[in-house]
């Protein structure tokens, strides 16, 4: 074979193109017996997770490597440059361990806050979760690394996950499951992985028309399973699936029988082979250009600064935070604060250095008076281990501020299984109560990896961050937002209700074949402010050390042009230099159907320093009004009226204008 042939399928034999079309193994392409080149892949999408080492030997066991904070903590960011960001330095760890492709970024929609992955997804608005996305494939592109946008589709819960349906509705699926992936498909991913579950009944490996739709919409790319999730290779080959991962010999062994019976499609086969090698291809001609350009230290300091921007500060009573005297008697105490917490499943990562304590950064950064107390050691999903709580109570009065920190780990979120409930333990609620009693300020830290109850424990505490999953510079982030060094600019992707109760995914029809998604449009966010369901903390929400003034709206059509430009000003009043998270929702007020009372359409982060002003502009288009027609079967605008709204979060308006369109 001449050496500019090796590319096009068609030199192979059909044989050979089977093995093209699944892995050698559990992380590589396949070489043909080192006919070809190959390519490596590494889970994601919050560091890389490997079992090969730096020579590409397989060590069976994780290599320890950044751990940056999870996909959850970076949608609270509201920042895409931070995103891009984010996936550049995540491909130097790539590129340092010669790895190609990176199975990232997960971007399902948080649909049920019970799903065991949501710490690795971005938001239940699709909005927010494909521009993400699309800034985070861009940021692999331009370090010349492969991304592989998942989980293709409607992947809302671990429930049965390789053998349930999820039965949607067109509508809710064209405006909400699939909006995201269309807006992420501009970034140009090079694989697009497939979920385990149905859709509709046709398993998402063997779903040809859902295939159709991405090449439709942008997406280009090679077309991948996600592990494990194929049944029927052939099935999956003939719709149009490129590569089966990992190597499986019971399905390498079904597609050889039936090729020779007939059943396999003999062109589908040609075409996902030469898929493979175009991906070969591209990626050893992306190889040529790659280097390292931040030192591990610097892709720490990103890890840092995701954290800092993602930690979201929910209640702040009396303005308790920040702790300006560092003479303060403060005690530290919860299992979060001692050791790190992370999600589990593909997305864990090993970190490389003993975790930093909380108390040992509150000492770095200059708190003088810092003890340390013990209350929930561990937390077993739920199976609380309690240190001696005794001693933190008597060491409470002793203090003047008590941090505690609570939540789960990876083994109350993670993938394979979904949350029984969104409570805290008995015995951390227990620990508040006891705490509150000796009436000292108390901060709550809740770590984790999506909403939690908070209620009841909102009128016992002073503060309380949401911490999440932020990484392994997570202490040095609190350190510095506890200090007033940094403030607090996160904001939260996905509703806290007050309970489980009030999202409607929770009491939907689920049995041993199907989820049924008969809430619609109505998701997150689009559920609580279309019907006036009280939450604890809406989408959009968190508090700022500073404060932050709006004003001026203007509201002009640009007819010609189809446009609609929207400005405002945000003055920072506050005593801090901030970064403020500003939201521009559209709230359709004429209507031919059902729509949601709002649904984001804007946003940014902006950088104001204090008693300065900044001028913001939007300019939407045709397309941020239509709603999808299931008649036309196609996405549509009607003439009527709309509402342009300027919110602090989703429950929130701080200007609004309507407009005639």
């Amino acid at each position: 074979m001449a050496r500019d042939d090796k590319y096009c399928a068609s030199n192979y034999s059909y044989h050979e193109m089977i093995k093209l079309v699944m892995g050698k193994n559990f992380w590589q392409s396949n070489d043909l017996d080192d006919k070809l080149e190959t390519f490596y892949v590494s889970d994601g999408p919050v560091g890389v997770r490997s079992t090969l080492d730096n020579n590409l030997c397989d060590k069976n066991e994780e290599i320890p490597s950044t751990a940056y904070p999870s996909g959850e903590v970076l949608a609270s960011t509201f920042n895409v440059s931070l995103a891009k960001e984010y996936a550049k330095s995540i491909a130097d760890d790539l590129i340092e361990r010669k790895l190609d492709v990176l199975l990232a970024p997960g971007i399902n929609i948080k649909r049920n806050p019970l799903c065991g992955r949501n710490f690795e997804y971005f938001s239940e608005d699709p909005l927010l979760s494909g521009e993400l996305a699309k800034y985070y494939i861009e940021g692999l592109n331009e370090k010349h690394v492969g991304s592989s946008l998942k989980h293709y589709i409607c992947n809302n819960s671990e429930y049965q996950r390789n053998w349930v349906s999820s039965e949607v509705d067109e509508r809710a699926l064209q405006e909400i499951y699939l909006a995201n992936f269309k807006r992420a498909f501009q970034g140009k991913p090079w694989t697009l992985m497939c979920s385990y579950n149905l859709l509709n009944g046709v398993r998402m490996s063997e779903n040809k028309p859902l295939y159709d739709f991405a090449y439709a919409h942008g997406f280009d790319g090679l077309i991948i399973s996600d592990w494990g999730a194929v049944k029927d290779a052939t099935l999956s080959i003939n719709a149009g699936l490129h590569l089966i991962m990992p190597y499986d010999k019971r399905l390498e062994d079904q597609l050889i029988k039936d090729l020779d019976n007939g059943r396999l499609n003999k062109e589908a086969l040609k075409n996902a082979a030469q898929k493979v090698l175009d991906l070969i291809k591209k990626n050893e001609e992306e190889k040529k250009y790659r280097k390292i350009e931040k030192s591990l230290r610097e892709r720490k300091e990103v890890a840092l600064n995701v954290a800092l921007e993602g930690i979201v500060l929910l209640q702040n009573k009396g303005n308790i935070l920040p702790l300006k005297d560092k003479n303060i008697k403060i005690l530290v105490a919860g299992a979060p604060t001692v050791q790190y917490f992370n999600g589990g499943g593909s997305s864990r990562v090993a970190i490389e250095e003993p975790f930093k304590t909380l108390a040992s950064s509150l000492r770095e950064i200059g708190y003088k008076n810092i003890d340390e107390g013990e209350i929930a050691t561990d937390n077993r999903a739920h199976a609380i281990n309690m240190g001696n709580f005794k001693k933190f109570i008597e060491k409470a009065y002793e203090n003047d501020v008590l941090i505690m920190g609570v939540g789960g780990d990876k083994n109350l979120f993670s993938e394979d299984f979904d949350r029984q409930d969104m409570k805290l333990a008995n015995e951390e609620i227990l620990a508040i109560k006891r705490a509150a009693l000796t009436h000292k300020k108390i901060v709550l830290l809740v770590y984790g990896g999506g909403a939690v109850e908070l209620e009841e424990v909102s009128q016992l505490v002073d503060a309380i961050i949401y911490v999440g999953f932020s990484g392994e510079r997570v202490s040095d982030a609190l350190a510095k937002l506890f200090t007033g060094e940094k403030c607090f600019s996160g904001r939260l992707a996905e509703t806290f209700a007050l309970s489980l109760k009030d999202y409607p995914s929770s009491s939907t029809y689920v049995d041993e074949s199907l989820i049924s998604y008969s809430e619609g449009l109505d998701v997150g966010y689009r559920h609580f402010v279309t019907h006036d369901v009280n939450t604890l903390y809406p989408f959009g929400y968190g508090l700022s050390y500073s404060e932050f003034v709006y004003s001026n709206l203007k509201v002009i059509k640009d007819e010609k042009n189809h446009l609609i430009h929207v400005s405002f000003n945000v003055k920072n009043v506050g005593e801090y230099d901030a970064k403020e998270v500003v939201l521009l929702f559209v709230s359709p007020l004429t209507k031919n159907v059902y729509r949601p009372k709002r649904e984001l359409k804007r946003f940014d982060k902006v950088f104001i320093k204090k008693g300065e002003e900044e001028t913001i502009k939007f300019t939407l288009d045709i397309d941020d009004f239509k709603y999808f027609n299931l008649n036309y079967h196609e996405f549509v605008f009607d003439h009527g009226r709309y509402r342009i709204e300027i919110n602090k979060d989703a429950e929130n308006v701080i200007l609004s204008e309507e407009i005639l369109l």
